[in-house]
């Protein structure tokens, strides 16, 4: 299945899913629908609550500072 991304890539997603005859089972986890579209995504990542690889990551190598 193609990676799909910026806005409603989640429903795209769902939408080919459904074509191919798919099964879609979806959830709704604290922190993980979260869309990464923009560098401001990444900072409201950074920003949440958690420990994530990722949040380590971004805060660990001061991603916003040096994009903004």
């Amino acid at each position: 299945m193609p990676l799909r991304f910026g806005k409603e890539s989640f429903v795209r997603h769902k939408e080919i899913a459904q074509k191919r005859g798919l099964k879609i089972n979806s959830r709704e986890l604290t922190g993980f629908g979260l869309d990464i579209d923009t560098p401001e995504d990444l900072s409201d990542l950074m920003l949440n609550k958690g420990n994530t690889r990722s949040q380590k990551y971004l805060r660990q190598t001061r991603f916003w500072e040096r994009v903004t």
